[in-house]
């Protein structure tokens, strides 16, 4: 027997994450804001996200990172986590989401993911800075979410250049089987394996969604990830 989904077929563009969250089909302007953090009031326009994470594509540029390279996020849920995602994914990386909240397993997900860059809350940086020792990460290469500079580490902003790159683009075939992010698994049966997913596959995932949700450009979502 086969079974069929009572939505109806979508369209899965052929592009990757970049190019598709900031193609914008319903005409949002630049000036409205998308993100707001309820922890501070802090909040991004669509323009200032395109525009940031462009700049901040450049900064990664400078100190050597390049297509197919990663960068470690850990963070918990806070609204300048997308900037440095579409910043990473626009200079051609890989997003590594960790979750601060399994510090035994982080050095291992380093070596692992082959991470070269981090960038890290200021909550979890104890943690970070002794996983990384221990990945052979330089300190350097640790970069902190907020605005201050804590412990000779900078913070996130400073890699944010005076000009956009344009970001790179894929072709079809590259779309579905190029990489965008590595998402470790619990780990229920030995250590948490690290999970391939292509652009294909998150561009798909959020169409899907969209389709469910009837998603359209004056809702408003509360997203309740930590």
């Amino acid at each position: 027997m086969i079974f069929k989904s009572k939505y109806p077929d979508i369209d899965i563009p052929d592009v990757g994450v970049y190019q598709f969250g900031t193609r914008n089909p319903n005409e949002i302007p630049d000036d409205k804001v998308i993100l707001i953090d309820e922890a501070t009031d802090k909040n991004i326009t669509f323009g200032e996200l395109k525009s940031n994470s462009k700049k901040l594509a450049a900064g990664l540029q400078t100190i050597g990172f390049k297509r197919g390279d990663v960068l470690m996020i850990c963070s918990h849920n806070q609204v300048d986590y997308y900037t440095v995602i579409y910043g990473a994914i626009a200079a051609g990386g890989i997003v590594f989401p960790s979750n601060p909240l399994y510090k035994d397993e982080l050095e291992i997900q380093l070596i692992d993911s082959k991470t070269s860059i981090i960038f890290a809350h200021p909550n979890y940086l104890s943690t970070v800075v002794k996983a990384a020792e221990k990945a052979n990460i330089s300190k350097s290469k640790i970069f902190l979410f907020g605005e201050r500079e804590i412990d000779g580490f900078q913070p996130y902003c400073s890699l944010i250049s005076d000009h956009e790159i344009e970001p790179v683009s894929y072709t079809p075939e590259e779309a579905r089987t190029i990489v965008a992010f590595i998402c470790y698994s619990s780990g229920t049966v030995g250590n948490p394996k690290g999970v391939e997913i292509t652009h294909t596959n998150i561009v798909a995932n959020v169409a899907q969604i969209a389709r469910v949700e009837d998603t359209g450009k004056d809702d408003e979502h509360i997203s309740l990830l930590h």
